[in-house]
């Protein structure tokens, strides 16, 4: 959903950060952290975790270094780290995606009674894009031809249970509306068989496809979050929609059990290196640091899991 050209907006910025270690609370750490990532090479998770290792490392003092655990959607390096020793060496770099996507399975895999919530890093917002031929301009126009219409217009997702697939059905409830979903491996492949005529609707990244929005080949018709899109001037989905939320974030998690002063000195460390990294570049691009206490980002994570929980619960989806 979010791509490459997103994320090098902070690349510079974060560089410019190697240079100031936090104070040490403990004397963690002493021996190289490993972050996680349950995806490979190109997916926002591995891109950011890896843009963001330098400096993170100037405000630890040791190295930090990211592994990639690929298999089941991210499941297999969640459940890596769950298992790990929790002594702040191994961390994940967790997504909207992570919990909703061992939700699918009965018995899940692991749930958040397995990790420690270590420290949000950011927000990311995208847009609601539809295909010029089915005519319709306005989000207040979608909805109204929805309801004429009940599943007539398809939209696409980056697969059964992805964040993309969730936010639709829970925008669909809300609004009393029916859609026909058509899973995709991927948004860039949902995105695809919008431009070519396969679905009418999808997820649309406003920096990856800008160039596409400005040639008209997709029509946007509102924002998913209340993060602000630079250069977009439409509505907010949790403004029209009484109830909506679906943001799209990253944030580190690690085993259950770690101590506190570990958590608290790596919380510490995200929190300044998010806050100077992120410039008005990466705003526009609707990349927005979320600084919280490990306390405030378990409060977090725990919403919206119980929110896609809800709609998983409802629609009765299931891995595939």
């Amino acid at each position: 959903m979010i791509t490459l050209q997103r994320t090098g907006a902070v690349a510079l910025a974060l560089a410019a950060l190697w240079a100031t270690p936090i104070q040490a609370q403990t004397n963690f750490p002493t021996q190289t952290i490993r972050i996680v990532v349950g995806v490979g090479p190109g997916g926002l998770q591995d891109i950011f975790s890896r843009l963001m290792t330098p400096a993170l490392q100037a405000k630890l003092g040791q190295p930090v270094i990211v592994e990639n655990r690929l298999g089941s959607g991210g499941m297999i390096g969640a459940r890596a780290v769950a298992d790990a020793k929790p002594d702040g060496y191994t961390l994940f770099t967790a997504s909207a995606g992570t919990f909703p996507s061992a939700l699918l399975h009965s018995p899940p895999p692991y749930t958040m009674a397995n990790f420690t919530p270590v420290a949000m890093m950011l927000e990311a917002g995208a847009l609601i894009g539809i295909r010029p031929a089915a005519g319709i301009k306005t989000f207040k126009e979608l909805v109204a031809y929805a309801k004429a219409n009940p599943k007539k217009l398809r939209y696409g997702s980056s697969g059964v249970g992805s964040p993309t697939h969730l936010s639709f059905e829970y925008m669909d409830d809300l609004l009393g509306i029916e859609l026909t979903h058509v899973p995709y491996r991927g948004n860039v492949a949902a995105m695809t068989a919008l431009f070519q005529g396969e679905v009418d609707i999808a997820i649309v990244d406003p920096v990856g496809f800008e160039q596409q929005i400005r040639d008209g080949q997709v029509i946007v018709l509102a924002q998913t979050t209340s993060v602000k899109l630079g250069g977009y001037d439409l509505p907010a989905l949790p403004d029209i929609i009484p109830g909506f939320a679906a943001p799209f974030w990253l944030g580190l998690l690690g085993p259950a059990g770690m101590p506190a002063d570990v958590v608290g000195k790596i919380n510490g460390a995200v929190n300044a290196m998010m806050e100077e990294a992120f410039g008005e570049q990466a705003k526009k691009a609707g990349m927005m640091p979320i600084p919280m206490t490990p306390e405030k980002f378990a409060a977090y994570v725990k919403e919206d899991t119980d929110r896609w929980a809800a709609v998983i619960k409802s629609h009765n989806i299931k891995a595939e």
